[in-house]
């Protein structure tokens, strides 16, 4: 537990470094690896995919995915002041739609480094609604974007995501057995 405790007072401090020498920026992001319930890492190829895709961040790149994970970011006092808080009623992608929306103004520090881990499990929003988690994140997108490139690019990637956890959950099902 100790050695837990030094890790994420590490990973705060590597976010504390950043605001500090910078402050310009107003929200910082790293990488994020997705586990199971047994924390042992799940969907490495989805990881790498999201990890390449935020590497190469842009602001039109997150109108049509969304590659940031929400445990591994964070903001300044001031983002909530600028652009308010989270939109509850965005329940399944209420953190993509604060992307957009802190993306419209500002552009994230990115580190290069596992920050966090995103937990998957049965019952979690992610995993139990997927179809709807990805429809809704295209509505919102929308709504950032007049751009029918980008809302086409944002569809395709829609369907490959979906996809690939369909597969994914099925080699999931037969590992288990």
């Amino acid at each position: 537990m100790k050695e837990q405790i030094c890790t994420i007072l590490n990973i705060l401090q590597l976010y504390s470094d950043v605001f500090k020498k910078d402050a310009s920026v107003m929200w910082v992001t790293g990488r994020c690896r997705i586990i199971d319930e047994n924390d042992i890492e799940i969907r490495k190829m989805i990881t790498a995919y999201k990890n390449i895709l935020l590497s190469r961040y842009n602001y039109s790149l997150l109108l049509m995915m969304n590659p940031i994970s929400q445990p591994a970011t964070f903001w300044r006092r001031r983002v909530i002041e600028d652009i308010g808080k989270f939109n509850i009623n965005e329940h399944l992608v209420m953190d993509y739609e604060y992307w957009l929306r802190i993306g419209q103004k500002y552009n994230p520090a990115i580190i290069d480094d596992y920050l966090a881990c995103f937990r998957i499990h049965k019952r979690s929003k992610t995993e139990s609604a997927h179809f709807s988690n990805y429809k809704q994140g295209l509505a919102v997108s929308k709504r950032y974007s007049n751009s029918k490139i980008i809302q086409t690019l944002h569809y395709m990637n829609y369907l490959c995501i979906y996809t690939a956890y369909v597969f994914l959950n099925m080699f999931d099902r037969i590992r288990q057995k």
